[in-house]
């Protein structure tokens, strides 16, 4: 059983790796003062999940999950394919937003194709 923070609403099921333990997950401001500043410094999700004991051994869904809560209230948290890293910069906070906008951009777009994909498989 996992105890979330902040009403943070995740299906149980998906964790089951954890063995139903009770396990807190850390608060935002916990993962907060764990990051460390800049691009140059990424911490992994895994690194996270392990410092606090809350790892699923996969792709760590409960952490991304309180970070992405982590910036709804407020935080200046970035990622990149090496971890998540606390913006330190304008610059940096220029290039991540740059960033998120062309992948809104390219998701956009896929959904467009697939959304033709099957209108032509539907009308034949």
């Amino acid at each position: 059983m996992l105890i979330y923070p902040e009403n943070i609403d995740i299906k149980q099921s998906s964790y089951h790796l954890l063995r139903n333990k009770a396990m807190s997950l850390p608060t935002h401001q916990q993962i907060v003062s764990f990051l460390r500043r800049g691009k140059n410094n990424p911490t992994t999700a895994k690194e996270i999940a392990v410092h606090f004991s809350v790892s699923d051994n996969g792709t760590e869904v409960p952490v991304r999950k309180v970070i992405r809560q982590a910036i709804k209230k407020g935080e200046l948290i970035g990622s990149c394919n090496k971890g998540f890293f606390l913006i330190d910069t304008k610059k940096e906070f220029d290039k991540y937003l740059k960033s998120l906008h062309s992948r809104k951009i390219e998701i956009s777009d896929r959904i467009s194709n697939l959304q033709n994909n099957w209108e032509k498989r539907e009308n034949g």
